[in-house]
């Protein structure tokens, strides 16, 4: 964990490992489950995988909200701000387009 003395290191350290615990909890939920007939079972990697997206662009918004409202911005201009950042945009556009990818391939 975070060890440091900076408020916003540590709420973003309690915030990465809360997400990892949701996710974590999430994979485990849907590897546990066991459901009859062939159907269910080939749609269940299908299922956990867009459960799980929903659940993390669910957690991402409320991050932006929150930080917006403690910065006084909103959501939009911390995207915006986000997107000025080459190597962050670049990180972004890698995870849209392989989303997009699987979306071809499973949708």
């Amino acid at each position: 964990g975070y060890q440091g003395c900076d408020f916003n290191g540590q709420i973003a350290d309690a915030t990465l490992c809360y997400l990892t615990y949701t996710v974590m909890a999430l994979e485990k939920r849907f590897t546990e489950y066991q459901t009859m007939g062939e159907l269910f079972s080939d749609m269940e990697g299908d299922l956990m995988a867009l459960t799980l997206w929903k659940r993390v662009l669910t957690c991402i918004e409320r991050i932006l909200r929150i930080l917006g409202e403690i910065l006084g911005m909103t959501p939009q201009y911390l995207m915006a701000t986000i997107s000025g950042n080459d190597k962050e945009m670049s990180k972004i556009l890698v995870m849209a387009e392989a989303l997009e990818k699987w979306d071809e391939v499973c949708g």
